[in-house]
């Protein structure tokens, strides 16, 4: 029993890197609702593996992003708040795809309006970026500027909503669908990538943990 449950477990694997590989394709060919079946197929092989296994979190998170490609922000907030809560829960948020997530969810907080929301995501991820070395500036610009963003707004917008989704669609375009390039600050990691990169930590600084994410 034992070698047949490795084995069924070894294809469940190889199934996941295959569907989460097709469904990147699709999603970079602009085929969203392809690479919507396909990453839905791969979420449910990554179901199946340990609890805080990095393939299971990041595949919810490439989830979130396709369903924002597809217009669907409530439902991308759902999976990347499903994934910042294990994120956060196994592997802790010093690594630079935690920062990336954070961006990617407090930006979908601020169009859904969810003001305090974004802002506790954003400054955890600002506090990281100033507890940490080695966090590319593209990265603190990010963070800094939507802060300052979600503090105007709760000042001086009661209906922040509509103000900020037209120029969400707009920016969508480079920070979500456009993934090709490499050099975007706010670009995903491909699907398949399923290391975190941690944070160098300075010996003196202590704070959050710079844990090793799983394999």
């Amino acid at each position: 029993f034992g070698i047949l449950q490795r084995a069924l477990w070894m294809q469940n694997a190889l199934n996941w890197q295959h569907y989460a590989e097709f469904a990147e394709s699709a999603y970079n060919k602009g085929s969203f609702e392809v690479a919507d079946n396909l990453i839905r197929l791969a979420l449910s092989c990554a179901a199946s593996f340990a609890d805080g296994d990095y393939r299971y979190i990041s595949t919810l998170e490439h989830l979130g992003d396709v369903l924002v490609a597809r217009s669907k922000a409530h439902d991308a907030c759902e999976n990347y708040t499903r994934a910042y809560n294990l994120l956060k829960k196994f592997h802790g948020l010093a690594s630079l795809n935690a920062l990336r997530l954070q961006i990617k969810y407090g930006r979908v907080l601020i169009e859904l309006g969810k003001l305090s929301e974004a802002k506790s995501v954003l400054a955890e991820a600002q506090n990281t970026c100033s507890s940490y070395l080695d966090v590319p500036v593209e990265l603190t610009v990010f963070i800094e500027a939507h802060l300052r963003r979600v503090r105007s707004l709760q000042q001086t917008i009661p209906n922040a909503v509509k103000l900020v989704r037209n120029d969400i669609e707009q920016t969508q375009r480079n920070t979500y669908s456009r993934l090709k390039s490499p050099k975007s600050a706010v670009t995903r990691n491909s699907l398949t990538e399923i290391k975190a990169v941690p944070v160098a930590v300075p010996a003196a600084v202590s704070g959050l943990n710079n844990q090793t994410p799983l394999a």
